[in-house]
C-alpha cells in the first residue's frame, strides 16, 4: 500500500483472493470504513481517492485489511 497524502490517493497491490477493506482511523482509535472490495481472481492493483476534506485537521493512519493481514500508513490533514 502506497499513500500520497497530498493528493489524498492510495494505490495497493492486492496478492491473494478475499475481502479487502480500508478504513481511517484518528489517534483515539475511531475509524471510517472508505471502502470495501473484494478480489476473486489474480493479483490486481487499485487505486483510490480519498476525500478527507471533512476530517479535522490532525494525524490518522489509513488501514487495509486483507483477507490475512492488516497494513497502515500515518498521514496528517493540514
Amino acid at each position: 500500500m502506497n499513500l500520497h497524502s497530498d493528493k489524498n490517493e492510495v494505490n495497493c497491490k492486492t496478492v491473494e483472493r478475499g475481502s479487502y477493506s480500508l478504513e481511517i482511523v484518528d489517534l483515539q482509535g475511531a475509524s471510517t470504513i472508505v471502502e470495501t472490495w473484494t478480489v476473486a481472481g489474480s493479483t490486481r492493483i487499485f487505486d483510490f481517492k480519498i476525500d478527507v476534506s471533512n476530517f479535522a485537521i490532525g494525524s490518522y493512519f489509513i488501514v487495509m485489511n486483507t483477507p490475512t493481514n492488516k497494513y497502515s500508513a500515518r498521514f496528517v490533514k493540514q
